[in-house]
């Protein structure tokens, strides 16, 4: 996503390098214990299970619910068939995905004997201020793969952020590498800044390999300043199109050039979100003045592109044969329209917020939750 830039955050120089990545408490991380995700009811989908997407929290008895203080139990995918919260949702359930049983994503491989993890994408993978260092979702998944497939784990700095230049402090550490950097956009990944071939070296490329990844939000919002730019409609539909291909083409290469990638690579990455929970306002956010964005994202125009590129996205796992997690889905309801009842993710009153200050970035919370999603992914 776009950067926070905060300036007056950098890695202290006298920080002291350490067998655990930036301080994640490596209890938890020997338990392997996977954090709670709140994704609505669990209920296992089924490959190509159709939903009517009438029967969700949008219809009348929902409202009524939500009227009364109570909130109703979605399953899981009455969940997906809500999309993002917006009312152009992508239709999920003819593209023959198979979903995992806890709902945080598909389940495509078999992840297993993992000797290097990779971590590719944008700023929500690099980690930004305001957040601790320790809940970074990538340090938090660190720890748990050095848990669970006794990986050598990254030195203390690794885990940090280069917050001048956009990109983690190391590249690489023990067997770990991250990639990603502020403002990256699908067409970093191999075709404008080579992220993939600076993190799969050809020396690299035999291990069994796990790619991570949050990618296309940049995308999202460019999709947003473009159309209120006045770009037409044709010209925005072809610039979605071109930005899923970069994605669809990284994974199809990265999985299947095996002169290139001879060792086994598993690809795991998240779909599409925003913090205004479906309801579009983006000045919902407080932060939203400080990185002047204040327009509206729920304009027929964008909602449908979004739905489309959550639709291709998935589509993209399955074609690929790897996994896709729910982000968009799981952050619907702990957006700052989080306390709106009748909002169709509305989740309760008590609900935590995920974002933090900058609009865009997970908060700690909200990377906990993102590293849940990765993990029990990862894990079925």
């Amino acid at each position: 996503m776009i950067p926070f830039m905060l300036a007056l955050f950098a890695c202290p120089d006298d920080a002291e390098p350490a067998d655990a990545v930036a301080g994640v408490d490596s209890a938890a991380a020997d338990s392997g214990d996977t954090a709670s995700v709140d994704t609505g009811d669990s209920s296992a989908g089924e490959t190509g299970e159709s939903v009517d997407s009438g029967d969700t929290a949008g219809s009348a008895d929902s409202a009524d619910t939500a009227d009364s203080g109570e909130v109703e139990e979605l399953t899981c995918l009455e969940r997906l068939a809500l999309g993002n919260g917006f009312p152009d949702t992508p239709d999920y359930f003819s593209v023959g995905a198979t979903i995992n049983t806890g709902c945080t994503g598909t389940d495509h491989q078999e992840i297993e004997g993992v000797e290097r993890v990779v971590f590719l994408g944008d700023s929500v993978t690099v980690g930004t201020p305001p957040n601790t260092v320790e809940s970074f979702y990538r340090n938090q998944v660190t720890a748990w793969a050095v848990a669970k497939w006794g990986l050598d784990a990254p030195e203390y700095l690794w885990g940090w952020y280069d917050v001048l230049n956009g990109t983690g402090y190391e590249m690489e550490s023990g067997d770990f590498a991250v990639c990603a950097k502020y403002g990256g956009r699908t067409d970093d990944l191999v075709q404008d800044n080579d992220q993939v071939i600076d993190c799969i070296p050809e020396d690299k490329a035999g291990l069994t390999t796990l790619v991570v990844m949050t990618v296309g939000g940049n995308d999202l919002f460019s999709l947003a300043d473009d159309y209120y730019e006045g770009i037409p409609d044709e010209t925005l539909i072809a610039s979605t199109e071109e930005e899923m291909q970069n994605l669809r083409d990284a994974v199809t290469w990265i999985t299947t050039d095996k002169a290139r990638f001879p060792g086994q690579m598993y690809v795991v990455f998240a779909n599409l979100y925003e913090f205004t929970d479906g309801e579009g306002d983006v000045d919902a956010c407080p932060g939203a003045d400080f990185v002047g964005y204040h327009y509206d994202l729920a304009n027929p125009s964008i909602e449908e592109r979004i739905a489309w590129m959550q639709e291709e996205m998935l589509r993209i796992a399955v074609d690929t044969n790897t996994d896709m997690i729910f982000l968009g889905e799981t952050f619907c309801g702990h957006g700052y329209n989080r306390a709106d009842a009748s909002n169709v993710c509305y989740r309760g009153p008590d609900t935590e917020l995920y974002f933090d200050e900058s609009c865009f970035h997970p908060n700690d919370a909200g990377h906990t939750a993102l590293a849940g999603l990765f993990e029990t992914t990862i894990e079925e």
